[in-house]
């Protein structure tokens, strides 16, 4: 009976999950919103949305929110929304969302959420989905990659399922976390008032590789098919498939 219920807990938890809607921070009255995604800068990009609203998008420094003001702010003016309420939205609005090379977003969910929480001994949260902290990088990834998107857990589902509709592109602004001071430029050009993005939320995690440091050949193959879709929407498949091709002839380098 103990194991029904735990089975039935954690198929809950994943239905529950797999029907997240993303989180959109809308500004009405400046007719701004932004799609915020899991592992890409979300802490830092709530920051700066708060900050924006708390100035009221005048002046150059706007007050700097507290984790209760973001707390508050998130409750008033950030709402679950379909795709195709977005798309709606971007009639009216101006929409932009920060993106990352989906490799270097996995390895930062591994890193974060494994690595991170057993030195921190903290609960597992991605159990439900077959994950355990004592999991190597490599078996994560094999793992992720036998979960679709529709049964994964929002920290490491592809991120396109989010940023588009009808085959489109929802966003007028795409910012590169590997580019993102060039980038949020554009966002600041086109919302005036809008505020630097701070960083936030850096790893603690001793010995940090980078990530194509934790990536085989075989590895980051195995990781570019799970999120093929990503890859080729977002723009990152020149500069993974050079990844991969370097990764191969240090691997012949080796033997």
């Amino acid at each position: 009976m103990k194991i029904l219920n735990e089975q039935l807990s954690g198929w809950k938890t994943r239905y529950h999950d797999a029907r997240k809607k993303p989180d959109v921070w809308i500004s009405d009255e400046k007719k701004v919103a932004f799609i915020q995604l899991r592992k890409v800068a979300s802490r830092s990009s709530k920051f700066a949305f708060s900050q924006f609203i708390m100035g009221e998008g005048g002046g150059s420094n706007p007050p700097a929110p507290t984790s209760d003001d973001i707390k508050r702010l998130d409750k008033q003016y950030a709402h679950h929304m379909a795709p195709r309420r977005v798309a709606a939205l971007a009639k009216t609005h101006y929409i932009f969302t920060i993106i990352r090379n989906p490799l270097a977003r996995l390895y930062s969910c591994y890193t974060n959420k494994i690595v991170s929480y057993k030195e921190k001994n903290r609960p597992n949260i991605l159990g439900s989905w077959g994950i355990h902290l004592d999991m190597s990088f490599e078996d994560f990834v094999r793992r992720v990659a036998e979960i679709p998107d529709v049964e994964s857990n929002t920290h490491f589902r592809a991120m396109h399922p989010f940023l588009t509709h009808k085959g489109c592109l929802l966003p007028h602004t795409l910012c590169r976390l590997e580019n993102l001071a060039s980038d949020w430029n554009v966002v600041q050009q086109n919302v005036p008032g809008f505020p630097c993005l701070p960083k936030m939320n850096q790893s603690s995690v001793s010995g940090k590789l980078l990530y194509s440091d934790a990536y085989s050949s075989e590895l980051a193959e195995i990781a570019y098919e799970r999120y093929h879709k990503d890859i080729e929407l977002l723009g990152y498949e020149e500069g993974i498939k050079g990844m991969i091709s370097s990764l191969k002839k240090k691997g012949t380098n080796r033997q």
